[in-house]
């Protein structure tokens, strides 16, 4: 359990570390508030936010939180700013094709090593730093398009910038691909790679950089990054399973439960939280 009695102790030398912690937030991340009873109320916020912090911090865990630029908001706020992914209603009909190749065995190549202890793709060069989503539910299109370039640069040895943008914009109801994603209203990885590998993956540079909200799609002077010729799904509850895909094909795209606080505030660590 958290304790945060410590944080109510010594209240007037504690208010004043918030209120120092607030102002240097404010300038952090360029907050700016209507009037005063706006900057009074984020105030708050933001002190219960480090209240539920510190504590956690406290604790041994295998991760860490700081405050960063959620740590003015609500938690019903930072709900918003996610999106959702569509209900299994709007993907129940999904075509016995796609449902028969997500779930065939993953074929592995020739070039079959002995699995590692331990392997981090960042490390090799494959994977670009974090980016962020802003207030657009598009986790699933910086996760798709992560994944096609690592692909990409372990085939290639090339690290591309690829389009979350094309992705945002394009991967919605199209003819011969399956249902669609729903932009910053959230969307599924296995119907943008559906999408990838019909049309290809553009580059960040002949298409746009990502923008955080929903546009026309674009479909004339571009370069297209990458391809890919299949994906699959790994076994579920099977750490070898994941194991020899991570080894043998790369980075893989997972769905978590994103409305854990612990993530709202996670910095460092391996995040290890049941409601995930």
């Amino acid at each position: 359990s958290i304790n945060p009695m410590p944080e109510f102790t010594s209240l007037g030398q504690s208010r004043d570390l918030v209120d120092d912690d607030f102002d240097e937030f404010r300038q952090q991340h360029d907050k700016v508030y209507e009037d005063d009873s706006e900057h009074r109320r984020r105030k708050h916020i933001f002190r219960h936010n480090v209240r539920y912090i510190r504590p956690m911090n406290r604790r041994s865990l295998p991760y860490k939180l700081e405050p960063n630029h959620f740590a003015d908001l609500t938690d019903d706020e930072f709900k918003s700013y996610k999106g959702h992914l569509m209900t299994k209603a709007k993907t129940k009909n999904k075509k016995k094709e796609h449902k028969k190749r997500m779930h065939a065995k993953i074929k592995h190549s020739k070039r079959m090593f002995e699995v590692p202890d331990q392997l981090d793709w960042r490390n090799n060069g494959a994977v670009n730093p974090a980016k962020g989503q802003g207030t657009c539910g598009s986790c699933w299109a910086f996760a798709t398009a992560g994944a096609v370039k690592a692909a990409h640069f372990i085939q290639k040895g090339e690290l591309l910038n690829l389009a979350e943008q094309q992705l945002l914009d394009c991967t919605w109801s199209t003819p011969g691909v399956y249902h669609g994603n729903n932009g910053c209203l959230g969307g599924w990885t296995w119907k943008a790679f559906s999408w990838v590998k019909k049309f290809g993956l553009a580059t960040t540079k002949s298409y746009g950089h990502y923008r955080g909200q929903e546009g026309f799609c674009k479909t004339s002077n571009l370069t297209v990054g990458a391809r890919i010729t299949s994906y699959r799904r790994v076994k579920r509850f099977n750490p070898i399973a994941l194991k020899k895909a991570l080894s043998y094909h790369g980075p893989a795209t997972i769905s978590i439960n994103a409305n854990p606080k612990s993530l709202k505030f996670y910095s460092d660590g391996i995040m290890s939280d049941k409601h995930c």
